[in-house]
């Protein structure tokens, strides 16, 4: 039994071990770094033009980031607090008090003043300080975790917001072309043509102009958003950035960092591990309690006194149960760790593939079928003024030709959300080296 030897470590250190030492100063490590989302944080407001950018500065600066840091300074500092020993006891105490005869006071009973310290069992100090070290750096991860996921919303916050922007230029290319074969129809009108070109035309540039308000609407609600998302942690650059430079990162194979979610579960079962330490010690390991005592009898000589008491955890008192719960919580916090892993596995194979789908959507569209549409429009633009222009004919390649490159302005849009999906699943948005200590 390693108790004696510990009251001298427990007056000295408050027999604090090494794991709970390294613990926490890992933590106050952490605790102390900024969040850095993908690289060092701009100060102050920032002018941005992509939408990765964008949202790593949101995310480096969003007080739900800093609310999870807050509660892992808390967590460091009940560390700290629950590393000391508890605080002394003092006591003033009076025995054999004459009731009968109160005036004789200062001549019978006895008057005692002592002076106790509690020392809790060896290793409950030092597990208890351990588990709110490893729940502070726990705190840290999900600090960063918030950050990686704040980047989401942001990001695609932003996609929305070209995509839409992408779409207006869509149908006002669109509206252009309608408008310029409806000059045609007016002028082949009024040299005879019948009047049911210009009529199908109208309707088709009604048509466009109605898809056209709706993506301008659509811009607007989406910038609102942003700048609801960003408001006092970064500038919304006056443009939206070119979808084209959204959907187009090369889709590499890089090595996946480990994630903030998945450090975070494993911050606890490090926890739940040091709380099963306080719960064999205080099984298996006696409390002490010491105290010195000086006493008085009026007309008599003074005297000192010490008393030294133990508990019996042996006897009765739950241990048993308290270790039970807390192998129980191992098991927990471990499938929780495991959990993570094949949730943050699962969620980059699921947003890899779509990326790629969508990528290859996209090659065949701008390779091939867009081309293809183009040129057929040439075709019929070319005899758009000639005797043997056919209205419906045209209408057909250019509906063909909408449809194409509005698919496109759709898949580019598709692949922006999903290429940041991958960011957010890879955990690269705030991946750094040397985060947290083996």
């Amino acid at each position: 039994m390693r108790t004696i030897p510990c009251v001298v470590l427990l007056c000295l250190s408050s027999c604090v071990s090494q794991a709970a030492v390294s613990a926490r100063a890992a933590a106050e490590s952490e605790l102390a770094e900024p969040i850095v989302v993908d690289g060092p944080p701009e100060s102050g407001a920032v002018q941005t033009g992509g939408c990765a950018d964008l949202a790593r500065s949101v995310a480096s600066r969003h007080p739900g980031s800093r609310a999870a840091t807050q509660r892992g300074r808390a967590s460091l500092a009940r560390s700290r607090a629950k590393g000391s020993l508890p605080p002394p006891r003092a006591a003033f105490e009076v025995w054999d008090f004459p009731i009968g005869a109160p005036e004789t006071a200062d001549e019978d009973g006895m008057y005692m003043v002592s002076l106790g310290q509690e020392l809790p069992a060896p290793g409950m100090r030092s597990g208890e300080a351990r588990v709110d070290a490893e729940e502070a750096r726990a705190d840290a991860a999900e600090a960063r975790e918030r950050a990686r996921m704040i980047y989401g919303e942001v990001a695609h916050a932003c996609v929305d917001w070209a995509g839409s922007a992408a779409a207006i230029d869509h149908w006002r290319r669109y509206l252009s072309l309608v408008e310029s074969s409806r000059e045609a129809s007016v002028a082949a009108f009024r040299a005879g043509a019948p009047l049911a070109g210009v009529a199908r035309l109208d309707a088709e540039l009604a048509t466009a102009e109605r898809k056209l308000a709706i993506a301008e609407e659509e811009t607007r609600q989406a910038r609102r958003t942003l700048e609801e998302l960003t408001r006092g942690l970064a500038k919304l650059p006056t443009e939206p950035p070119a979808l084209s430079a959204l959907s187009t990162p090369p889709l590499g194979g890089e090595a996946v960092a480990e994630r903030d979610d998945v450090r975070a579960a494993r911050g606890r079962v490090e926890g739940a591990l040091a709380q099963s330490d306080v719960a064999e010690a205080s099984a298996l390991e006696p409390e002490l309690e010491v105290r010195a005592t000086y006493m008085q009898m009026p007309g008599a000589r003074a005297g000192l006194g010490a008393m030294v008491g133990m508990s019996l955890p042996w006897l009765w008192g739950g241990g048993s149960d308290a270790r039970e719960a807390a192998e129980h919580d191992v098991n927990a916090a471990r499938s929780e760790l495991e959990s993570a892993q094949r949730r943050a596995r699962a969620e980059v194979t699921r947003a890899d593939g779509q990326a790629r789908v969508l990528g290859r959507s996209l090659q065949m569209l701008t390779e091939r079928e867009i081309p293809a549409a183009e040129r057929a429009m040439e075709a019929h633009h070319a005899s758009a003024t000639g005797a043997l222009f056919d209205l419906a004919e045209w209408l057909e390649a250019a509906l063909a030709l909408r449809q194409a490159r509005l698919d496109e302005v759709e898949t580019r849009t598709a692949l922006a959300h999903a290429l940041v999906d991958l960011a957010i699943a890879r955990g690269t948005p705030t991946a750094r080296e040397g985060r947290r200590a083996p």
